[in-house]
């Protein structure tokens, strides 16, 4: 009998070097606590960057805008955005930012990258669970699974993003969780009142889409098994009453604060979307599917070393019938969570690859599985492939430094090429290692070549994305009792709120604009740099007064409406 490793491959019948029993060590004790393990990867990526930027995404100021208008105006469930109604999110998200907000004293930038990463080790918690509840016996694949959904290139990404996605993907993850273990008996109150609990947390942080994924996957699902008839369940139906019940009382809430005024326009706003949606067919899928190949590096390569000709066979009917009712559906459930919500969105007039994180923990449960699956000779190649292409990133990041579209320096580029470097050729040297030697050090290089370029190659574009500079050098005219208007782009308002410190009145376009500026003698206006590249040949007046060359400019005009 052949003995077997902690992740299901051969043990190493030879005396290994004191560095790999080392590492075999670790692994060891990250099967046995793969929470605290997944936790670690996160926090030694997320901790050292939460003061390193400023926000300067679109979503991130307007986020920060809303949470100023929720703590100094007691918004605690209708959203405003400078002075106005924000219908787009529902306020879940938010409270957490308060929570965060309140503990430390603070509204800082930090509080909201701190938020989205709290939301990714919700994530991967999410994730090791999902394995554990399709796998209860196999130790090695939650563990597994945490390492793939961290070191995807996209995840990593998304862990400095402040956003709501993260935390809209784990409870979308534990509510599938919640749908197959209630689903999988003939009678579950409690398991099916926790799935739509968490549905319901997905519905207030996100919106409804975080119970039309659920329910879609346990739909498809028990279509798959023949057993549709256990949706009249009497479990399914306490739940239901559960979620209409706080969803319901969140609806009751706005009602009493603002009356039927915000209810109207959170109504508006989804249902403008349903409308369009309706009377146009969209089809994205092909879209997604190339963004979903591209945003799972380096797993992707998976589909160039599977066993095709043997995966295409298991789609005979034959055996999709047995498989129907071959043991109890885990992986099948798993699979229907991203192919049948996948469906839905490629329909849908949105596109937004924010959405993709909703399959993550399903799709890295899944790669998990492939890779431990893997026979020895397609794991080599498969190896080989991920250390290539790391390799080959080594003389990018290099090369990107001094040619760039920024047209700077980039030190952080250099320093994260020079760091893959040593990574990336041990992950080479390595290759033929098994799982766990290997693993863990992929997930060590991802962790070591993120933090140059969140540390030192965003920071760095502050100047040129935040809306900080702008505020700060028009603060000196504010307080002297200048007028601040913004020329607002496009449909994104409230962008200057937050680094401005007070709402601003927004004008669309340069007519409205002018009008406004007629009526006052002293103007500040903030703008994008495309507004204020169209006025520079003839700007009558006005005068830029900083910050040049950045995506967000401010203008004094003294006297033009005369």
């Amino acid at each position: 009998m052949v003995e077997r490793s902690a992740i299901g491959g051969p043990a190493q019948a030879r005396a290994e070097p004191l560095a790999s029993r080392s590492a075999g060590r670790v692994w060891g004790w990250a099967l046995a606590h793969p929470y605290l393990a997944v936790t670690a990867l996160i926090v030694v990526q997320t901790v050292p960057t939460l003061w390193a930027r400023e926000l300067w995404w679109l979503d991130e100021l307007r986020h920060a805008a809303v949470l100023s208008e929720l703590l100094d105006h007691g918004h605690w469930l209708a959203l405003f955005l400078n002075g106005e109604f924000y219908p787009d999110k529902p306020a879940g998200y938010f409270w957490l930012l308060a929570s965060l907000s309140l503990v430390t004293g603070t509204q800082a930038p930090w509080i909201h990258f701190l938020a989205v990463a709290i939301g990714a080790v919700m994530m991967a918690a999410a994730t090791v669970w999902l394995a554990r509840i399709v796998a209860p016996q196999d130790r090695g694949l939650a563990l597994t699974a945490a390492v793939v959904l961290v070191t995807g290139l996209f995840f990593v990404e998304r862990m400095h993003y402040p956003r709501m996605d993260p935390h809209f993907g784990a409870f979308i993850a534990w509510s599938l969780g919640a749908f197959f273990l209630a689903l999988s008996r003939p009678r579950a109150v409690g398991w099916m009142v926790a799935a739509f609990v968490f549905s319901a947390c997905a519905v207030l942080v996100k919106g409804p889409i975080g119970i039309v994924f659920p329910l879609l996957t346990a739909f498809a699902w028990l279509l798959w098994r023949g057993r549709l008839s256990r949706l009249f369940g009497v479990d399914v139906a306490y739940g239901i009453a559960v979620f209409v019940a706080i969803l319901g009382l969140y609806a009751f809430g706005l009602y009493r604060v603002q009356g039927q005024a915000y209810l109207q326009a959170l109504a508006g706003d989804v249902g403008t979307r349903a409308v369009a949606d309706g009377f146009r067919l969209y089809f994205h899928l092909p879209h997604y599917l190339f963004m979903l190949a591209y945003r799972w590096l380096p797993w992707t390569l998976l589909l160039l070393v599977l066993p095709w000709p043997g995966l295409l066979s298991a789609l005979r009917p034959a055996r999709l019938g047995a498989a129907r009712a071959a043991g109890d559906g885990g992986y099948a459930f798993l699979v229907l969570s991203v192919a049948a919500p996948l469906v839905v969105l490629t329909f849908l007039r949105y596109v937004s690859m924010n959405f993709l994180l909703c399959f993550y923990p399903a799709l890295a449960v899944l790669t998990g599985r492939v890779v431990l699956d893997l026979v020895p000779r397609r794991a080599l190649l498969f190896r080989s492939l991920v250390a290539g292409l790391l390799l080959l990133g080594v003389p990018v990041l290099i090369a990107v430094a001094w040619r760039n579209y920024y047209g700077f320096f980039l030190a952080g580029n250099l320093v994260a090429g020079l760091v893959l470097a040593p990574f990336a050729l041990s992950l080479w040297l390595r290759r033929a290692a098994e799982w766990c030697r290997w693993l863990p050090l992929l997930a060590l290089s991802v962790a070591a070549v993120s933090l140059p370029h969140f540390l030192l190659t965003l920071p760095a574009l502050d100047i040129r994305k935040s809306t900080r500079p702008a505020c700060e050098a028009a603060r000196p005219y504010l307080e002297a009792g200048w007028k601040p208007l913004v020329l607002r782009p496009g449909r994104w308002s409230g962008v200057f709120q937050y680094y401005c410190g007070r709402r601003i009145p927004e004008i669309v376009g340069w007519e409205a604009l002018l009008g406004e500026i007629a009526r006052r003698d002293k103007v500040v206006v903030f703008m994008q740099e495309g507004g204020w590249a169209q006025l520079a040949p003839n700007p009558g007046g006005f005068r830029l007064i900083g910050p040049q060359g950045a995506r967000f400019v401010a203008v004094a005009c003294e006297g033009c409406g005369r």
